[in-house]
């Protein structure tokens, strides 16, 4: 099956949603990591800061401005040039930063006949990055098949992923949560009567995205209704496939609800 760099990338990060390295064969210093990374600057002058807001400066400036906030990046560095007090470090990139795309909240859930099923929402390969800065998530979804790394980018213009929040169900709670929903343009749901949904049998390639969501969007929504507290955890809500196998569809009887959590990052007084 076609596996993607980019959806391979993203499983083999686990549950890491700072960064991660490891040590070479011969250890001269060298050390490979990769990780979400806070892209700041623009055109000629594009540096990355992790989320203790240490520098991480490319040795080959970035001619393109960063398309969102968070990147996914792969790069060498040398350990040997973090010395005390370091506040940057220079890094070799091994391949073009992989921005990632900003979920803007919205507050009216569409339709459920509307939406398609997710494959799968792992909780391991996404999570709050921060102190509460993003929320990432990594949802698996179906390519159609024939889907290659030379037509993923036309394929993916008609997948979309949409976060919503609805303060009534976030009202006098100590769980924040969002509706994550997935749509594609060309699906249609069942006729009245029937359950065939035939548009599905042309998705079979499995490709792992992921996206952000900034968690200052919805904080104040949830703290007005909450008497100015925090919540104790996210939870995100997703449709699942009600059946064995991954098989995508619009129909209400076939979708399960699903949800994976974190725990809100606490900050005492003193920090």
């Amino acid at each position: 099956m076609k596996r993607f760099k980019w959806a391979a990338l993203v499983a083999a990060m686990v549950s890491m949603v700072g960064f991660t390295s490891c040590l070479n064969n011969d250890d001269d210093g060298t050390r490979t990591t990769l990780g979400y990374f806070r892209a700041v600057g623009n055109y000629g002058a594009v540096y990355f800061q992790d989320m203790y807001d240490f520098k991480y400066q490319p040795t080959t400036s970035l001619m393109d401005s960063p398309t969102s906030e968070l990147a996914f990046l792969y790069f060498t560095y040398n350990q040997n040039d973090i010395t005390q007090g370091a506040t940057s470090i220079d890094i070799t990139l091994l391949q073009n930063p992989t921005y990632l795309k900003r979920l803007y909240v919205g507050t009216t859930l569409p339709d459920e006949k509307e939406t398609v099923s997710l494959v799968d929402l792992s909780s391991a390969n996404g999570g709050i990055w921060g102190v509460n800065e993003f929320l990432v998530l990594s949802p698996t979804y179906l390519l159609k098949s024939g889907t290659t790394d030379e037509n993923l980018t036309e394929e993916l213009a008609n997948h979309r992923l949409e976060v919503y929040y609805d303060a009534n169900e976030n009202t006098n709670t100590s769980t924040l949560t969002l509706n994550l929903r997935y749509t594609i343009s060309g699906a249609t749901a069942p006729e009245e009567g029937s359950d065939a949904e035939h548009w599905a049998d042309e998705y079979t390639v499995p490709y792992t995205d992921a996206v952000y969501v900034r968690l200052s969007d919805v904080i104040s929504q949830y703290q007005a209704n909450n008497s100015g507290n925090d919540p104790e955890k996210i939870v995100v809500e997703y449709e699942d496939y009600n059946g064995s196998g991954s098989v995508p569809t619009m129909d209400p009887d076939k979708k399960l609800s699903r949800t994976i959590s974190y725990d809100w990052v606490k900050v005492s007084d003193d920090q």
